[in-house]
């Protein structure tokens, strides 16, 4: 059963204002490309008991669009099932350039050429 899960790209923030500014405008470009959707799975969901209480891991795979490219990934995630209610966090790491984003050469040694994105859901109906 795949889900798709998407951001607001303009909605992320920063601890400095230029960085959140350079970031929307120069970089993911946020106003031509609003959204950064992943559309995935489980790959591995027979070793979660969505049922019981408990920490699990597994892995989830599916496709990542932003700024206008779509690329597979896959990554480790880990679920918390507690009352009844799901809890999950991975780490994806992605290549700029994989995205068509490119690093001004004035900026190129602070920037670096991939990044993390961590993803933190909460699922309130798991049907």
């Amino acid at each position: 059963m795949s889900k798709t899960l998407t951001a607001a790209l303009k909605g992320f923030e920063f601890d400095k204002a230029l960085m959140q500014e350079h970031f929307n405008e120069n970089y993911i470009e946020s106003d031509k490309f609003p959204k950064a959707i992943f559309k995935g799975k489980i790959d591995d969901a027979g070793k979660i008991n969505f049922t019981k209480d408990g920490n699990y891991n597994a892995t989830v795979t599916g496709l990542l669009t932003m700024h206008g490219e779509t690329k597979n990934v896959s990554a480790p995630a880990s679920f918390t099932v507690q009352n009844g209610k799901l809890t999950s966090s991975s780490t994806i790491t992605i290549a700029l350039s994989d995205f068509k984003i490119s690093i001004p050469v004035v900026v190129k040694d602070n920037i670096s050429n991939t990044v993390k994105i961590m993803v933190i859901c909460h699922y309130e109906n798991m049907n």
